[in-house]
């Protein structure tokens, strides 16, 4: 046993880290260390010794947390990350040396055409369902734009009938990449109906009121995912609703990248309007898209 974990359990290993985490202002590892801490305390308890972690333990681990409704993705999100504890106090020749972490599951979340026209068509009498509704199509128009990213939108951030946002996912490594999206008819309507222009905020202010200005990194996160939840319920009994499958707020983007590549739109294009990074070598022989097919591949996404 390596002296540093002399009277040391995994627990208090986990919440040491989640103490550097919070320290460094790395907010999502921190909340995914949180997430994998209370699994594996709802597996074994608050004690969990080093020694008693064997590649059999993690098996049956791993098993628990599958009866427990969790799936591969999940599982191995949280495997990789105490494999990274042992790592730091146990070296390479821990129980993950002989314990095979499960493939992350490939989830395809788009939804059909029928699908998205039943959540524009909708009309119901339910103010809850209905925000929740409008905050999912305007992440779907908007290039499916991320609710972290979503909330922080900026009414300045709206010139010459676009939005133009910096990914905070990219903020850290790149510096930030930007992405473009025509404000469509709808959104503008969505907009109309949720934003705070109406309470009189305007230019720096945020489009839609969840956030006020001023969060800290951890209340910042803290408020995207009260959003995410709500919609996520919401959504679910909009679908039971529609008799569609269930989706997501992580749904839209999947399905902005599907419709478009599905009516024969480049994928380079797609691919600059997610934002997405591995595209630089691609990005290298293109002047990149203008206005009018922003405008023109916009109009594709309500066309059914």
């Amino acid at each position: 046993m390596n002296n540093n974990i002399i009277g040391m359990t995994v627990n208090d290993a986990v919440i040491q880290k989640m103490k550097e985490l919070q320290d460094s202002g790395r907010v999502n590892s921190w909340y995914r260390y949180r997430s994998m801490l209370h699994a594996l305390e709802e597996f074994r308890g608050s004690r969990i010794s080093f020694s008693e972690v064997t590649a059999e333990w993690l098996a049956e681990c791993e098993s628990g947390w599958r009866a427990s409704g969790k799936n591969s993705t999940t599982i191995s999100i949280y495997m990789k990350s105490l494999r990274c504890i042992f790592n730091r106090h146990c070296g390479a020749s821990g129980p993950f040396s002989e314990y095979r972490i499960p493939r992350q599951s490939s989830r395809h979340m788009a939804l059909s055409s029928s699908g998205i026209k039943a959540i524009l068509d909708w009309r119901g009498d339910d103010d809850r369902l209905e925000e929740s509704r409008d905050l999912w199509l305007f992440s779907y128009l908007c290039n499916g734009i991320n609710f972290k990213d979503m909330l922080q939108l900026k009414y300045s951030d709206i010139k010459d009938g676009e939005i133009a946002f910096v990914r905070s996912k990219t903020r850290m490594s790149t510096g930030g990449t930007l992405v473009h999206a025509h404000v469509t008819p709808d959104m503008w309507e969505i907009i109309g109906r949720r934003g705070t222009a109406a309470l009189g905020c305007r230019g720096s202010g945020y489009i839609f009121g969840y956030l006020k200005g001023g969060e800290t990194p951890f209340e910042l996160e803290m408020t995207v995912r009260r959003v995410i939840r709500k919609c996520n319920s919401d959504l679910r009994r909009l679908a039971e609703e529609l008799r569609i499958p269930v989706f997501t707020t992580y749904t839209a983007r999947h399905t902005f990248a599907t419709v478009l590549q599905r009516r024969g739109v480049a994928v380079s294009y797609i691919s600059e309007c997610l934002g997405h990074r591995s595209i630089r070598t691609t990005e290298a022989y293109l002047a990149g898209f203008e206005p009018e097919d922003r405008l023109k591949y916009s109009a594709l996404l309500t066309d059914f």
